[in-house]
């Protein structure tokens, strides 16, 4: 689930009705592990403004390439899939307002800071999102797909998948798109399936082979990653 020893240590104490012993963090410890929920929570709540978009009158871009690709209402759920209006600051105002450290949200790679006339925008804009998903259920980045075939303003082609830069958090050869969604199959059926992309994890799963998992970096390093 991603957890360090001492969160594991609690989680678990949690479950089992053991009182753990006391420990007394140091002041950066303590400052680590605040940043990390931190940044955790605004992840939840940039997912959050993703899935709400969708369901919107803003989100008809996303749900048109949803139903093109033949991808459910259920199936999109499960994956907490969500759309970025093509907008520069909806969701950088929306952070704004829920007050969270815009510096930690840069980091995550949600906004960018705008160099001129000051403030913030968004990265992904016109883009059907795709959270990832640790097996504990907190979202640690996400991976976001162009619906649109418009070109920028050079010509060129815009990029197809956007996934969130290395971070604190985001450590992209360490993760796979899909592990907390299949993970329950793959215990199952005692194997795992390893495909390309994000959409190929989200049609099989809807064609009911659900122990698929796609890398989000080398492959050789995302393979060392268990369920």
């Amino acid at each position: 689930e991603g957890k360090g020893f001492l969160e594991a240590a609690e989680q678990l104490a949690a479950m089992t009705g053991v009182e753990l012993p006391k420990y007394e963090e140091n002041p950066d410890e303590r400052r680590r592990r605040g940043e990390k929920l931190a940044m955790l929570d605004i992840n939840k709540i940039a997912t959050a403004f993703y899935r709400e978009m969708l369901a919107s009158p803003r989100g008809e871009p996303g749900r048109a390439y949803l139903a093109k690709r033949g991808v459910t209402t259920e199936v999109a759920d499960r994956f907490l899939l969500g759309y970025a209006p093509n907008e520069w600051g909806l969701l950088a105002d929306h952070l704004k307002a829920k007050r969270v450290d815009m510096q930690l949200a840069v980091e995550l790679g949600l906004v960018r800071t705008r160099t001129q006339q000051g403030g913030y925008y968004d990265l992904n804009r016109d883009r059907l999102v795709c959270p990832v998903v640790m097996p504990g259920g907190e979202v640690w980045g996400f991976s976001s797909r162009t619906v649109s075939s418009q070109k920028a303003p050079d010509g060129s082609e815009p990029p197809k998948y956007i996934n969130s830069p290395e971070s604190r958090l985001y450590k992209k050869s360490q993760l796979l798109f899909g592990l907390a969604q299949a993970r329950e199959a793959m215990q199952t059926s005692k194997r795992a399936v390893l495909v390309e992309g994000n959409f190929d994890v989200i049609t099989l799963h809807q064609a009911g082979f659900c122990e698929v998992v796609a890398p989000l970096g080398p492959v050789e390093a995302a393979t060392t990653q268990r369920p």
